[in-house]
């Protein structure tokens, strides 16, 4: 249980996470509004905070 949880967090996160940056860019590149792209830049480094700051 414990190493597959330790998996999950060393493989899962950052796939989702890479999958979160791609969605990002995607975004930026069909609606490149100003406010859209700083919200959606603010809820990625959000999410990164959260997901990566507890695994160090």
């Amino acid at each position: 249980m414990i190493m597959s949880g330790k998996l999950f967090s060393k493989f899962i996160y950052p796939t989702l996470s890479f999958a979160v940056l791609v969605a990002v860019k995607l975004l930026y590149s069909l609606y490149p509004f100003n406010t859209l792209s700083s919200f959606a830049t603010h809820t990625f480094k959000t999410h990164i905070l959260i997901h990566f700051l507890p695994l160090k």
